[in-house]
C-alpha cells in the first residue's frame, strides 16, 4: 500500500505542483486548501503524513495543528510545516515538527516523506 500524503496548502499551484511531484514519486497525494478542508480530508481517508502550510485562509497550520494534536483520531500522523513567512527552527520548536523552509526544495521533501513513510 503507497504512503497517503495529505498536502494542507491554499497557493493552488504549489499544491498541484507539490501532489504531482509525491504521486510521480510513487506516493498517494490528497489535497485540502486550508486547515478545515483537510480535517474533512482525513474523515474520508486517514493520511500516513501531512505536508502542512502555516499561512492559510479559513483555519491556518496553526489552528490546525493545534486541533490536530488534541484529536485522539489524527494526533499520531506526522506533520511536516512548510513556511515561507516564519522562521522554520521557530515554526518546528512552537509545533513541535518539522518544518521546511519556502521556496521549497522538492529533492529535500521527498527526502523527508519518504523518511516519515518508512522508505
Amino acid at each position: 500500500m503507497s504512503c497517503a500524503v495529505l498536502v494542507v496548502e491554499d497557493d493552488d499551484d504549489s499544491r498541484e505542483m507539490l501532489c504531482t511531484v509525491l504521486e510521480q514519486a510513487g506516493y498517494t497525494a490528497i489535497s485540502a486548501n486550508d486547515g478545515l478542508q483537510a480535517f474533512r480530508r482525513m474523515d474520508e481517508r486517514r493520511p500516513d503524513l501531512i505536508l502542512l502550510d502555516i499561512q492559510m485562509p479559513v483555519m491556518d497550520g496553526w489552528e490546525f495543528r493545534t486541533l490536530q494534536r488534541r484529536d485522539h483520531r489524527y494526533s499520531n500522523i506526522p506533520v511536516i510545516a512548510l513556511t515561507a513567512v516564519f522562521d522554520p527552527l521557530d515554526v518546528a520548536l512552537k509545533l513541535g515538527i518539522r518544518c521546511l523552509p519556502k521556496p521549497l526544495d522538492l529533492d529535500e521533501v521527498l527526502k523527508e516523506v519518504a523518511g516519515a513513510c518508512g522508505a
